[in-house]
């Protein structure tokens, strides 16, 4: 199977409730499967709407990001370690980031997301996912992930592209499937 395929089929997260090695107790609860699925090219993006920070502080309370709110621009959503994150954002070309709502997932809560913001002195929204709620609807199980991800959203509100790693400097890589990824979605 392709890598494309594996990337479409759904990851299953088994969350065991007994005790190591015991079988479950009478008044526990079954062990449950959950089905986590990726938003594929062509799809809707998932709804989005978090409260988020920016470099001047919170944003308003009354006033959270929602990417519906966003149709008719084209949306970058990005998800990594707060590292790689760090490295990919000081140094991504301002060339392919603009035009486009930038909005960076984040498990850093909300002062260090300002803090962080603060450092890049970014113009980009962040959106602190401390429960992984925004991870788990973009199929990333709500686990911390390593390397930086990003996925496209043309003003339709549907997944132009999903970008497994995203490398400063990688032109012919990961940025450069970016760079085609937005162009396509501004000419929808």
């Amino acid at each position: 199977m392709s890598r494309r395929g594996w990337r479409r089929t759904p990851t299953i997260l088994l969350s065991f409730l007994a005790a190591y090695g015991g079988l479950e107790a009478q008044d526990s609860p079954p062990s449950r499967a959950i089905l986590i699925d990726e938003p594929g090219v062509g799809r809707v993006a998932p709804e989005v709407l978090a409260p988020y920070v920016t470099k001047n502080g919170p944003g308003p309370i009354d006033q959270p990001f929602r990417l519906s709110a966003e149709l008719g621009r084209v949306v970058i959503v990005l998800f990594g370690a707060e590292d790689s994150l760090l490295s990919f954002l000081a140094s991504a070309p301002d060339t392919l980031l603009a035009g486009a709502a930038v909005t960076v997932v984040t498990s850093l809560n909300q002062d260090q997301a300002v803090a962080w913001a603060q450092l890049l002195q970014s113009p980009y929204k962040f959106l602190p996912d401390l429960e992984g709620r925004i991870h788990r609807a973009y199929g990333l199980g709500g686990a911390r992930v390593g390397k930086v991800l990003g996925w496209v959203v043309n003003p339709l509100g549907r997944i132009e592209a999903r970008v497994d790693h995203l490398v400063p400097g990688d032109s012919g890589g990961g940025l450069g499937v970016l760079h085609r990824a937005v162009l396509r979605a501004r000419a929808r």
